[in-house]
């Protein structure tokens, strides 16, 4: 299991409709990560290091919530899939081989959140995100000290946690607004 590590920023659209005193919408998200992990080894080549990285993630969720006065609890959960991107480099005693290899991955994200309602069209809010992408298999060319040869990598899944402050801006023009500006 690779669990990478970094920071991510990016943006959201979507759609929410209030039933009695429950709140229900989608969202698509979008953002850039420089999440990434570096192992060494195996033992037989004690000196290797495979970089992975996810650059970017694209999430599509439907989240529920009960809004109190101003703040909303909510739940999500949908679709994932990000960029992935895998090298590999290798020591002695073989020194000087790299391949890389990379495509997006699907899976799945679910996680919950707090907003917080600030006037009428601004709401701050933080959000616990929970990402299991999907491993395959990633084929690639070798260079360096060995260039042209096979390269198959056999990824399991990649799971991500991520806490995450998020400011929006509401649209809505209707005539709702938050308690404070009742």
């Amino acid at each position: 299991m690779i669990s990478p590590g970094g920071a991510l920023a990016g943006g959201q659209l979507g759609i929410n409709g209030q039933f009695g005193g429950i709140l229900l919408g989608g969202e698509l998200a979008f953002v850039g990560t420089d999440w990434h992990e570096t192992l060494n080894g195996p033992a037989t080549f004690g000196d290797a290091r495979f970089k992975t990285v996810i650059s970017n993630l694209l999430t599509v969720t439907a989240r529920a919530g009960v809004p109190l006065g101003d703040h909303l609890f909510y739940g999500k959960a949908g679709y994932a899939n990000g960029n992935v991107a895998l090298g590999a480099a290798s020591g002695p005693p073989v020194p000087d081989i790299t391949a890389n290899a990379s495509h997006r991955e699907d899976g799945w994200t679910a996680g919950v959140g707090w907003e917080y309602r600030i006037g009428r069209s601004l709401v701050f809010g933080i959000e616990y995100d929970y990402v299991d992408l999907s491993g395959s298999r990633f084929t690639g060319i070798t260079g360096g000290g060995l260039p042209g040869a096979q390269f198959h990598v056999d990824l399991d899944s990649l799971r991500e946690q991520a806490i995450t402050a998020r400011l929006s801006i509401l649209l809505d023009r209707g005539p709702t607004a938050s308690a404070s500006t009742k």
